[in-house]
């Protein structure tokens, strides 16, 4: 039971670092179209299985006693990454690694003395070279590639090559590294794997290295990254490649150490982030990584430790920890997809409310100019009704006082002096029918009734004569030809002849009505 847990564990250890390290630095370098001959796949795949066979042969910089408690070291690392992805920080397999490592030095009191210079090397100098080399291929490619005077096809096309060049190169060195990283667990006739004296340990590097690959891959396929991406991401694998190569294979060839260095992915990645985006998050995400998540890691080692419990016990501490912040992680990024998904539709009610108000309020308005037309409309026509009557009234009051003046006139005997009253009468009578003040002060009121109404009739006919306007006005009030020709004192073939000349320079057709023409404007 305890074989298959630790099997377990390092299977689902081994996915995440397919998963979270090593498929998302191929993300930009056009690794989905080059995948399509299955060449990467095929060849990590083979080269995992073979170092993760060969690599336990190395000797490992702890002695037997760690194999008692080999067990948690991969249980802390696997709650660490857990605990740190459930809380949205950036974090690394490897790291943590260090973190538990160290933590179970101090648990078990060894003494011979930690080796804080590998891990400091893996920690610190490693991503500092990273840095360097970042900054030299990068400069390398801008001036072999992007600042030639050559098509942007032909740039394209050697930016396929070279991508492909850096990622089977990266293959082989994440290959190497990851081996260095997983081989601890997977040494025989000692720890909790030397009873399965039957199963051959390549079975079980196959089985870690198609996990790897699979996940790899898995990131790989929803590659969405475009061509400009590539300035960067080309130069931060081939950096990445060469530092896990140098880390992993030279100390041990060279005598400068006992056992590789397995160095992070992750944290690779984002010191060349770093230097490429200048983005503050990458400094963030790369003190995550460094301090965070070794710290972490030696805070769970400690408690493991310190429980005492025996390899199920733990086994069943870190899935409940696992399945809890798996679950916490499903639910928050479901909350904040349902933040996200409410606040649109609030955003889009908010619009539409706005929309809406708008529209009201645009209809509001023009019921209120509508109603504000008909009221002025209705002052206007109150307005002339009230001024015909006075002007009504007036002439009525005059034709009294004419009535008069012929009762009395008819009386008088002496002819000589009716006569001269009748001439004066005649005379008054005259006078009234002309354009009186009153008259006037009439055509004056309803001019400025009718301002907006001349205003608009002058500026589709701008030569209109005094006259010609009065004549609107009294046709636009409903005045007949008769009428018309009563209120100016003129005869009424005069008024047919004015319209007439008026709808010309109006230039209206005979077949439409002047009165409801005028009423339109």
């Amino acid at each position: 039971m305890e074989q298959i847990l630790f099997i377990a564990f390092i299977v689902m250890l081994s996915a995440w670092i397919g998963y979270r390290e090593i498929g998302i630095s191929f993300l930009g370098t056009h690794v989905s179209d080059i995948m399509k001959i299955v060449l990467f796949g095929g060849l990590f795949l083979c080269l995992t299985s073979v170092f993760l066979y060969v690599q336990p042969s190395y000797e490992t910089p702890v002695s037997a006693e760690w194999y008692n408690h080999i067990f948690i070291i991969p249980a802390a690392i696997l709650i660490t990454i857990t605990i740190m992805e459930c809380a949205g920080a950036q974090t690394s397999a490897v790291t943590a690694m260090w973190g538990a490592l160290f933590a179970g030095h101090i648990s078990i009191e060894h003494d011979s003395a930690f080796p804080a210079t590998w891990m400091l090397t893996s920690m610190i100098v490693a991503p500092v070279l990273g840095i360097v080399l970042f900054k030299l291929f990068e400069r390398i490619l801008q001036n072999r590639i992007y600042r030639r005077d050559i098509h942007l096809l032909t740039k394209n096309l050697y930016m396929k090559r070279l991508a492909l060049a850096a990622i089977l190169l990266a293959g082989v060195a994440m290959t190497i590294n990851v081996a260095v990283f997983l081989s601890p667990y997977l040494a025989w006739g000692r720890g909790p794997l030397g009873n399965i004296a039957t199963t051959p340990r390549v079975v079980l590097a196959c089985i870690l290295a198609a996990t790897i690959t699979a996940t790899t891959l898995l990131v790989a396929r929803h590659d969405t990254s475009r061509y400009k991406q590539m300035r960067h991401t080309i130069p931060s694998v081939l950096a990445q490649s060469l530092v896990m190569l140098a880390f992993t294979m030279l100390p041990p060839t060279l005598g400068l150490a006992r056992w590789p260095i397995p160095v992070s992915p992750a944290q690779l990645r984002t010191a060349t982030r770093i230097t490429s985006t200048r983005d503050h998050r990458s400094i963030i995400n790369m003190l995550f990584i460094t301090i965070l998540t070794p710290s972490v890691a030696i805070l769970v080692t400690n408690a493991l430790f310190s429980l005492e419990a025996g390899a199920i016990e733990t086994a069943v501490i870190t899935a409940v920890i696992i399945i809890t912040c798996t679950l916490i992680r499903l639910y928050t990024r479901q909350a904040r997809k349902h933040k996200q998904v409410r606040n649109a539709l609030l955003a889009e009610l908010s619009h539409k409310d706005e929309t809406d108000d708008e529209h009201n309020k645009l209809n509001v308005a023009a019921v209120t100019s509508s109603f504000n037309t008909m009221s002025n409309e209705i002052d206007i026509k109150h307005k002339e009704l009230v001024n015909l009557s006075l002007f009504i009234k007036q002439q009525r009051l005059y034709m009294e006082d004419v009535r008069d003046r012929l009762l009395k006139l008819a009386r008088e005997k002496d002819m000589t002096v009716a006569a001269a009253q009748m001439t004066e009468l005649a005379q008054s009578i005259g006078d009234n029918m002309k354009l009186t003040g009153e008259m006037d002060q009439f055509y004056s009121q309803v001019e400025d009734l009718h301002k907006n109404f001349v205003s608009r009739l002058q500026m589709r006919c701008p030569t209109l004569s005094e006259k010609e306007k009065r004549l609107a006005i009294l046709l636009r009030l409903g005045f007949s030809s008769k009428d018309i020709a009563s209120i100016m004192n003129v005869a009424a073939k005069s008024v047919e002849v004015s319209r007439y000349r008026f709808r010309r320079k109006l230039k209206i057709d005979r077949s439409v009505n002047i009165v409801q023409y005028l009423q339109m404007i």
